[in-house]
C-alpha cells in the first residue's frame, strides 16, 4: 500500500468520503465525480498498476490499496486517520470482481478469489474504518447486484458473492443503528464498466468436457461483450481527419465519432500522448470502415513548430486532411473579478485558445489548400455537388456570443475564436475550404467536472438555468461536428453554431 498524493490540511468542517475500487470509468468512479461535486473530499482507491489521472483531475485523494490485504488496508486506515480526523461521513464498499461460468463448471480457486474482494473485503473495510463513520454518524454504503436476488445464467458464483454482501449488510444495518450509522445495499442492474475485464483478459472458455459445450460460442460471446455503439452512419464521413484535443473530452469524442461514421483514418493528437493513444484504440473497436487506421501525435498547440509536425505527420501517414476539429483548450481554475485578473492566466489561455486555434487554421489550411477537391453526386446537378477540399471546425463557446463574470480570460480567448473562424471563412471561401465554430456551453467533460469539483453550488446553478434542465453529453457536440465535416454542410461556412440547450436564448440584448 502507498499514497499517491500529498497531504493538505483540511477545515474541521470538511466531509470525508472513502470510496474502494475506483477504476477508470466504473461505478467507483462515477461516485467520486459526484461526491467531489457535492463538496466532498474523497479518498479514492485503485489496485496498483492502475492509471489514477481520471481521479486526480477531479481532484480526488488516490490511495492505492488491494482491500483483499490487511497490510494494505490498514496502511490507508492511517493516512486517513490523520487527515480525517478520525471522521468518515461516507464509507462506500464498490471494490468488485466477477467470474463468470456455469454453475456445474465452477472453478472453486477462482470463487474464493472473488469471495475475498466482493465479500471479505468489504468485511475486511468495515472492520477498519466502521469507528470513523460512528465518530461522524455517517453512512455505509455497499453497492451490490441484482445478481444477489434475481439469478442469471453463467452468473451464480458472482451472484452468490453479491447475495451474501446484501445479508451481511442487512445485519450490519440493524447492528449499527444504535450508534447513529445507516447502512445501504444500493442494488444496481447491468451496468456498463469495466468488471468483465478480469474474465475478458484470461478469454476465459468452457471445459472441454462441460455439458454445455454446444453453447461454448454463445458463452465466449457473452464473456467478451463490449460497448455497443451506434452504427447509424449518416453523414457520408470517409475520408481522413486530424483532432487536436484528443485525448479527452469534446476532442475525444469527436475522434470516436468519426470512427463510427465510417472515416478511413484518424490523428489523436493530444498534449498527453499516452490520452490521445488510449483513444485512438478505443476509436479501432467502434471503427466501421474496414480499412480504418488510427494514429497518435503529442502536439503542444501553443507551439506552432509542434503544429506544423503534427499535420505533416498526419498527412505522411494518410496522405490528406479532409476534417479538421481543433479542440485543444484550457478551462478556468481561478475565477476572479477583473479588477483581480491575472495576467499570467490571461496569457495562459491566450497561448492556448487564441495562439493555438491559429496555428492550427495556419498549417492545416495549408494543406487543404493543395488537395483535390471532393465532388459527389448531387440530384439537382449533373455536374455533381463540389464539398471542397477540406472542413475545419473550432471548439468555441457560448461564451464566444456572451460574457460570464469573473472569467475574462476565458470569454476573451473565445471571442477570438470565434473572430478566428469568421475571418479564416472569409479568406479561405475561394480555396474551398470551409470554416466553422461550434459554441457549446456546459459539457460533460473533465475541464467541467474540475469546475463543478471546486464550486459545489455550480452544478445545481447549470440545471437551473439551463432550459432543457441539464448539461450536454459530449455526443451532442460530436453529433454537430460530424455534420460540420460532411457533405450536408457543404455550403455551411463561417457560422458559430450555438449548442447550449437554449441558454442564450435567455440573455437580454
Amino acid at each position: 500500500m502507498h499514497d499517491t498524493g500529498i497531504p493538505t490540511p483540511m477545515a474541521s468542517n470538511t466531509r470525508f468520503a472513502l470510496v474502494t475500487g475506483c477504476g477508470k470509468g466504473g461505478i467507483g468512479h462515477a461516485l467520486t465525480k459526484k461526491l467531489r461535486a457535492e463538496g466532498f473530499k474523497v479518498f479514492s482507491t485503485l489496485l496498483p498498476l492502475e492509471d489514477k489521472q481520471h481521479l486526480e483531475e477531479i481532484g480526488a485523494r488516490v490511495l492505492i490499496c488491494d482491500i483483499t490485504k490487511e497490510e494494505d488496508v490498514i496502511g490507508i486506515k492511517k493516512i486517513i486517520q490523520d487527515e480525517t480526523e478520525g471522521r468518515l461521513f461516507v464509507l462506500i464498499n464498490n471494490a468488485g470482481i466477477c467470474y463468470t461460468m456455469t454453475a456445474a463448471d465452477t472453478d472453486v480457486r477462482e470463487v474464493e478469489k472473488m469471495f475475498a474482494v466482493n465479500v471479505f473485503g468489504h468485511m475486511r473495510i468495515v472492520h477498519h474504518f466502521h469507528r470513523m463513520v460512528v465518530e461522524a454518524k455517517g453512512v455505509i454504503v455497499n453497492v451490490g447486484s441484482i445478481g444477489g436476488i434475481v439469478p442469471y445464467v453463467y452468473g451464480s458464483s458472482y451472484n452468490a458473492s453479491k447475495a451474501a454482501l446484501h445479508h451481511y449488510g442487512d445485519t450490519l444495518r440493524v447492528e449499527m443503528k444504535p450508534f447513529g450509522v445507516r447502512v445501504v445495499n444500493v442494488i444496481s442492474g447491468e451496468v456498463s464498466t469495466n468488471i468483465l475485464k478480469t474474465d475478458q483478459k484470461s478469454q476465459r472458455e468452457l471445459p472441454h468436457d462441460s455439458l454445455y459445450q454446444p453453447l461454448a460460442e454463445e458463452f465466449k460471446a457473452h464473456i467478451s461483450r463490449t460497448p455497443i455503439y451506434w452504427s447509424g452512419k449518416v453523414m457520408d464521413i470517409d475520408g481522413f481527419a486530424l483532432v487536436t484535443g484528443a485525448g479527452s473530452g469534446i476532442g475525444r469524442d469527436c475522434g470516436i465519432a468519426y470512427a463510427i461514421e465510417g472515416a478511413k483514418g484518424v490523428a489523436f493528437a493530444d498534449i498527453n500522448a499516452e490520452m490521445a493513444l488510449a483513444a485512438a484504440e478505443e476509436s479501432k473497436t467502434a471503427a466501421t470502415n474496414p480499412d480504418y487506421q488510427a494514429i497518435c501525435i503529442q502536439v503542444d498547440v501553443s507551439d506552432e513548430a509542434s503544429v506544423e509536425h503534427m499535420v505533416k505527420a498526419t498527412v505522411k501517414k494518410f496522405g490528406r486532411i479532409d476534417y479538421n476539429v481543433n479542440s485543444a483548450g484550457v478551462g478556468v481554475e481561478n475565477p476572479r473579478i477583473v479588477s483581480e485578473a491575472s495576467v499570467p492566466e490571461f496569457q495562459r489561455f491566450f497561448d492556448v485558445n487564441v495562439k493555438g486555434t491559429l496555428h492550427c487554421l495556419k498549417a492545416v489550411s495549408s494543406q487543404m489548400r493543395t488537395q483535390a477537391p471532393r465532388i459527389l453526386p448531387s440530384r439537382s446537378n449533373p455536374d455533381g455537388r463540389n464539398c471542397g477540399r477540406g472542413s475545419i471546425i473550432n471548439l468555441g463557446s457560448s461564451n464566444s456570443y456572451i460574457a460570464t463574470r469573473h472569467i475574462v480570460q476565458y470569454t476573451a480567448s473565445k471571442h477570438a475564436v470565434l473572430g478566428m473562424t469568421r475571418n479564416a471563412a472569409l479568406d479561405l471561401a475561394s480555396e474551398g475550404v470551409r470554416v466553422n465554430a461550434i459554441c457549446p456551453s456546459w459539457v460533460e467533460t473533465p475541464m467541467v467536472e474540475r469546475a463543478t469539483a471546486g464550486d459545489p453550488d455550480l452544478a445545481p446553478l447549470m440545471k437551473r438555468v439551463i432550459p432543457v434542465g441539464r448539461i450536454a453529453l459530449k455526443e451532442e457536440i460530436s453529433d454537430v461536428v460530424m455534420f460540420m465535416s460532411s457533405a450536408r454542410s457543404s455550403y455551411v461556412t463561417g457560422a458559430g453554431w450555438m449548442v447550449d440547450g437554449g441558454i442564450t436564448l435567455q440573455i437580454q440584448t
